[in-house]
């Protein structure tokens, strides 16, 4: 017997490959009706592509509103040079889609990039950028897979994480007040009232009440009658003169 080889380098995956073959002599025949051999039917086949696909969006937590990109990377790992499709189960309950790379295409669900080809052993990096809903509650978490279609999947997972309220801020009031060691008797006493904010938030409705002991007579009119009635913001001091006798 004969043997002969051929490389399928040319063939299409799928197709159908017919060869027989024929023999002749230059003797006389009398029969060449088995000049010819019977056809032989190949079909080619192709090994499928292997890709491996992986999901980050390189963080563990998220807050509501912040905005986040996924980096989505996928190599052939095939040892020849292939097509795949990839598509992402976007979650449209808790993310808001903004944009994806490479044309993919959204459609409110999915994005799906069709027909990505690959060298052998090359590797392509697609990114989506979503935004968190304003309203995820704390401790929630965003699934999101995404797939070689026919191939692997990969899926990410982030926590959301509402920080808390800020404490509510506060005012603190103070007063100080100031005076004579001594006086004769008959004089006129003066007192400094200094009425103080350490914050930080500002006081509002302030008042300050000085009540006169017993044997002084008040002189309104050589005193400042005023109280720091209304707002007295974080750090500032007001001056208030009270005068009895």
């Amino acid at each position: 017997p004969l043997t002969v080889a051929f490389q399928t380098d040319g063939i299409a995956c799928g197709s159908v490959v017919r060869n027989s073959a024929t023999i002749a002599t230059s003797a006389r025949e009398d029969n060449l009706d088995n000049n010819r051999s019977q056809t032989v039917m190949t079909t080619v086949q192709c090994l499928p592509p292997i890709f491996k696909i992986a999901k980050t969006d390189h963080r563990d937590t998220i807050k509501p509103g912040e905005h986040d990109t996924y980096e989505i990377t996928v190599t052939n790992t095939s040892g020849f040079a292939a097509s795949a499709t990839v598509q992402d189960q976007f979650p449209s309950n808790q993310l808001t889609f903004q944009s994806a790379s490479n044309g993919g295409r959204f459609d409110g669900s999915t994005i799906t990039w069709n027909n990505l080809s690959f060298q052998s052993g090359e590797k392509k990096t697609l990114t989506v950028q979503a935004q968190a809903h304003g309203d995820l509650r704390d401790g929630a978490v965003i699934t999101n897979t995404v797939q070689v279609v026919n191939g692997p999947t990969d899926t990410d997972a982030t926590t959301v994480s509402v920080p808390p309220p800020p404490p509510p801020q506060t005012a603190d009031v103070s007063v100080t007040k100031t005076g004579p060691a001594t006086v004769r008797q008959g004089a006129v006493i003066t007192y400094t009232l200094t009425a103080r904010n350490d914050g930080p938030a500002i006081a509002t409705t302030v008042a300050v009440q000085d009540v006169i002991p017993q044997g002084l007579r008040f002189l309104p009119s050589d005193s400042d009658s005023r109280s720091p009635h209304g707002r007295l913001p974080d750090g500032r001091d007001r001056v208030r003169e009270r005068r009895a006798q």
